[in-house]
């Protein structure tokens, strides 16, 4: 699971730079839910994409 959670954090990173430039770039609140909301729901597909990737891989090399 670790490994997984490793494989992600570049696109994590690059999730809540998102979620700064919104905070940053906009006084209107709406535009803020909407970082924070994408955060919340992509952070859980970024880490099943993740581990089916590495559980592909895995099934690749014992083949």
């Amino acid at each position: 699971m670790l490994s997984v959670w490793r494989k992600a954090i570049p696109r994590i990173i690059w999730l809540f730079v998102i979620l700064a430039i919104c905070f940053y770039n906009s006084h209107n609140l709406w535009v803020r839910l909407f970082g924070v909301a994408v955060v919340i729901i992509d952070i859980p597909l970024i880490y099943f994409e993740e581990k089916k990737k590495l559980a592909k891989k895995d099934e690749t090399d014992s083949k």
